[in-house]
């Protein structure tokens, strides 16, 4: 199955401008997402599909394609769609893979539950564990699911009837039809009012798989977030004394499993 990655990377990031910029261990966001996206063996090519041409500068010496659009889109997976739509080397693609650009830490592991998700689903995702610190945070996106399938998506603390939740990675696995329809629907009101993309999916009908893995992950949304991942990477461990990385697979795609700390870790 040929599997085409693109990276969405704006300048004018609403919360965070020029965010995809910013150096993490010497290097910009945006290349590190690249080059981790490229290291993982799970896709056949990347495309960072941007609005800046700093951004496509700041890749130049990484094997991706750089797509320059001044274009504004609704989301980050609209701007993919077109990006798809408009490049031959994504033409004959059975699978893209919408990897965020602020997703400093995604993997071979992260990629690779993302496309299992997609089987027998119109969209794959990936949830990673949630500190209960996470629970309260507002940029921490987290996701409830039932047998492999998301049943929400919300930044507020998860409804109690909806059991464990996981913090939602920005990693999108689309069949090339399922992102073209995607593309296609109107915004919902839910994804308006919470700035989720994935609701317009979900209230569509469309089905979105959801698979697990134990590492925890952290997005840079904001300064904050910069810090906090900066930090991170010097000590090896987040606030809360879980371990940023080295955490195995789990054995089982159990989502609730999948939902609890690492053992001694910190809740």
């Amino acid at each position: 199955m040929k599997t085409v990655a693109v990276i969405p990377a704006r300048f004018a990031s609403r919360r965070f401008p020029g965010k995809a910029l910013v150096p993490i261990a010497n290097e910009p966001l945006v290349a590190r997402v690249a080059r981790a996206v490229l290291q993982s063996g799970r896709v056949d090519h990347v495309i960072v599909a941007t609005d800046d041409r700093r951004i496509g500068a700041a890749v130049a010496d990484l094997d991706v394609e750089v797509s320059l659009s001044h274009k504004p889109f609704r989301r980050g997976s609209d701007r993919v769609a077109a990006t798809v739509a408009a490049h031959a080397s994504a033409s004959r693609a059975e699978a893209i893979v919408n990897v965020q650009g602020d997703e400093a830490f995604v993997d071979t592991d992260v990629l690779g539950r993302a496309l299992e998700a997609l089987d027998g689903a119109d969209i794959g995702t990936v949830g990673a564990p949630l500190s209960e610190r996470e629970q309260n945070l507002h940029d921490v996106v987290k996701v409830c699911a039932a047998g492999g399938r998301a049943l929400w998506f919300g930044r507020g603390r998860t409804p109690g009837e909806l059991g464990p939740a996981l913090a939602h990675v920005g990693v999108y696995a689309f069949t090339r039809e399922a992102l073209a329809r995607f593309a296609a629907l109107p915004s919902s009101a839910p994804e308006v009012r919470c700035d989720l993309e994935q609701l317009r999916a979900l209230n569509a009908g469309m089905r979105i798989g959801v698979r697990a893995v134990r590492r925890p992950h952290r997005a840079i949304n904001t300064p904050e977030d910069l810090e906090l991942v900066r930090r991170a990477l010097v000590t090896g461990t987040w606030l809360d004394g879980r371990p940023v990385g080295g955490l195995a697979r789990p054995s089982e795609s159990s989502f609730s499993e999948a939902a609890k700390p690492p053992r001694g870790a910190a809740a």
